[in-house]
């Protein structure tokens, strides 16, 4: 027996021993999705895409940020929710949200919007910003929105809002946008992403009072298709999807995660263990993505199941490769390694990882019988 049929004989047994690969089939049932308003312009764009690439039905009710957190917290049903991220955490804690499932997306940046055609204002600075807001005959918000908050807020920091209230138009079950397009307000305070035909952005909020609103996904405990609802996510973080917020006008947030020793991470089970090797049972459902994790030596690799897994280095590049029942491949370690596996395929990724640990100097020798083991000693 060779060494590469050794080692294909030893994952099985392990194999064997802690339970086989649980393939399970993409459910072809119908993806129910709570989405904020703000998050429209780009939503709207990519849930075509994504039924198209995971041929994965998808239904989305769209709303403002507060309604869709009351509707959640009366106990509508729903497989992920996007909405705000203040919003989202409290949802997670309330046990609404699978606080592991969280993904932040995106952010958009307060703007004065007013109508085609209308003047050039200044609004670059806090002083011409006030100005243009005293001058104003009327200023749209949404009430029951996140944005009118934030734009109460933002005359409260000001010292205006007394000033402004007789100019103020709240706006309660629809876009503050319409109210200017059809002349019932001068502007609108609404963030600067998908305004809508016959509107332009006067001008972003001055950066030293700009308040920033985030875009953030998360699943429901309860989904009737989490694996689903979580490839969806990891398909609202892919290259494409952050390139089409970026067009949208959205502020695209740093994909920063620390990594974890490769014993550390959750999908990574250590099964055994001693000064030669170590063994790891991994395991990636459908749609799952690994922490970012770092291997530091050399190591061979098992594949347990058919599916297609994406490779995505701490740096950025990322690969698709096809797994393949049995296969076994070799990593040498030049320098330590710091990925993270994302399941793009149809079926749970299983694999056995054998870490080989660099050898120290010693005068034992692994027994004939027990060649993965510890050294046998007759005296014990």
């Amino acid at each position: 027996m060779n060494l590469k049929d050794l080692i294909l004989a030893f994952a099985v047994v392990v194999y064997c021993l802690f339970g086989g690969p649980i393939i399970t089939a993409q459910d072809s049932s119908e993806l129910h999705i709570l989405a904020s308003n703000l998050s429209r312009p780009a939503i709207s764009e990519l849930i075509p895409m994504f039924e198209k690439i995971y041929k994965i039905k998808v239904k989305v009710q769209y709303a403002n940020n507060p309604i869709l957190k009351q509707q959640i917290e009366s106990g509508v049903k729903f497989d992920a929710v996007i909405i705000e991220p203040q919003m989202l955490a409290e949802l997670a804690k309330a046990g609404f949200v699978d606080k592991n499932s969280i993904a932040d997306l995106a952010k958009a940046g307060m703007a004065l919007v007013s109508k085609e055609g209308s003047p050039h204002v200044d609004i670059g600075s806090v002083e011409s910003f006030k100005k243009v807001l005293l001058s104003a005959r009327s200023i749209a918000y949404t009430a029951d929105g996140h944005s009118g908050a934030v734009f109460l807020r933002t005359l409260e920091q000001l010292g205006l809002r007394d000033e402004m209230k007789p100019k103020l138009v709240p706006v309660v079950g629809r876009l503050s946008t319409l109210d200017v397009a059809q002349g019932r307000a001068e502007y609108t305070a609404f963030p600067g992403v998908g305004i809508g035909p016959g509107l332009r952005i006067a001008g972003m909020f001055p950066e030293e009072i700009q308040t920033y609103i985030g875009i953030s996904g998360g699943v429901s405990p309860h989904a009737v298709e989490p694996a689903s609802a979580r490839r969806l996510l990891e398909y609202l973080q892919s290259d494409s999807a952050r390139v089409l917020f970026q067009s949208q006008g959205y502020r695209l947030l740093a994909l920063t995660q620390a990594a974890v020793p490769i014993e550390k991470e959750p999908m990574h089970r250590l099964k055994f263990e001693n000064e030669f090797v170590r063994l790891f049972d991994v395991l990636v459902p459908v749609g799952r993505t690994t922490q970012y994790h770092v291997h530091l030596y050399d190591g061979v690799s098992v594949r347990l199941s058919n599916t297609q897994i994406a490779d995505e280095s701490i740096a950025g590049k990322r690969e698709l490769i096809d797994v393949t029942y049995a296969e076994a491949t070799f990593g040498a370690r030049s320098s330590p390694l710091t990925h993270r596996v994302v399941n793009t395929g149809k079926n749970d990724f299983r694999n056995i990882f054998i870490e080989i640990l660099p050898q120290q100097e010693c005068d034992c020798r692994p027994s004939v019988s027990n060649p993965f083991g510890r050294p046998h000693d007759p005296d014990r």
